[in-house]
């Protein structure tokens, strides 16, 4: 039950089907029931008037029906009055009452319609999101901008409500007449919310928190969390997949590059003629390399050698010298038979 918001825990909007009070000047509140001067009233909603000006209140009657509507103080004392007949419009002068939470009544032998009435000296406006999640904390700026020399408030109350459940926020104070009101992080279920801001002044009207301004109505709708899930490889309960990083082999070279030395043996095996630079940069090293290094490796500047002339395809000239030492070796031993 929010009575702060009313200002009056004792005012109802009505008796029975046959009387209520209702204003075009009004605030929707969170619906109560209360119970005053024998009766139980429900109230849903609240007028709302500045200083030294007329509230106009609509009275719900029997056709033909007189009665008479007060404005009654915080003290139970009747500031106005006006008699009306029938359903249609009561203008009510609020005179030089002061900012406060006042009561509207409609009375017969006995009260039978109420309603409460809050005579502004602030004039209170609230920034609310259209929407937010249930997970989020959430601010709601509000401005107290004065509108009479007398009035004070001790706190400005920020109200949320859905029909099942009712959250109060007291704002802190910003900068200058600017309030802000956070609502924490999981305070609010999924749904629509109705927003209101009252400034109450500390003390009591009709036993509830006496109000000396209130906000329009708005609404905030509250989204469901949002799931922060993991995604893992091939869906292994969110462990995150590494990498694997190919490595660049480092050429291993198994043959040194040499000039071979030439003999006078003519079954010199040829397989011992190294192979070419260029040739090992194609061919598979001799030595084993694991699964991974499947990169081909490509020559460092420290690897280019410059072939010597006995690097030749096929070693021709290898041949060439070999032949030409065999001849040598041929016509010494002639000239030397000779001789």
């Amino acid at each position: 039950m929010l009575g702060a918001l009313l200002g009056a825990g004792v005012l109802g909007a009505q008796s029975t089907a046959d009387y209520s009070l209702s204003a075009d000047a009004s605030v929707d509140i969170p619906t109560q029931e209360v119970s005053y001067d024998g009766d139980t009233f429900e109230i849903s909603q609240t007028g709302v008037a500045d200083p030294e000006t007329t509230f106009i209140a609509t009275a719900s009657a029997p056709e033909d029906a007189d009665y008479v509507v007060y404005v009654v103080d915080k003290g139970e004392s009747i500031r106005q009055s006006n008699r009306g007949s029938g359903t249609g419009e009561v203008p009510l002068d609020l005179g030089t009452l002061d900012p406060g939470t006042y009561a509207v009544t409609i009375k017969r032998d006995s009260t039978v319609a109420a309603m409460p009435l809050v005579v502004r000296g602030y004039d209170l406006s609230q920034d609310v999101p259209d929407e937010t999640t249930a997970g989020t904390e959430t601010a709601v700026s509000i401005t107290a901008d004065a509108i009479h020399e007398d009035a004070e408030f001790e706190q400005i109350v920020l109200t949320l409500w859905d029909g099942s459940e009712e959250h109060d926020v007291t704002a802190s104070r910003a900068d200058g007449q600017r309030y802000t009101a956070t609502i924490p992080a999981g305070t609010l279920d999924e749904g629509t919310y109705r927003v209101v801001s009252r400034a109450e002044t500390g003390a009591t009207a009709f036993d509830h928190n006496e109000l000396v301004g209130i906000s329009e109505t708005t609404t905030i709708s509250v989204t469901e969390s949002p799931t922060t899930t993991e995604s893992g490889a091939g869906g292994g309960g969110g462990q995150v997949s590494t990498a694997t990083e190919t490595a660049t082999p480092t050429a291993t070279r198994t043959n040194s590059i040499s000039s071979p030395t030439a003999t006078a043996t003519p079954s010199s095996n040829r397989t011992a003629t190294p192979v070419s630079t260029t040739e090992r940069s194609t061919r598979t090293p001799d030595t084993a390399t694991t699964p991974s290094e499947t990169a081909t490796a490509e020559p460092t500047a420290s690897d280019a050698v410059t072939p010597s002339p006995t690097t030749g395809e096929g070693g021709s000239f290898s041949k060439l010298v070999f032949a030409a030492l065999l001849v040598g070796v041929v016509g010494s031993l002639t000239m030397r038979r000779r001789s």
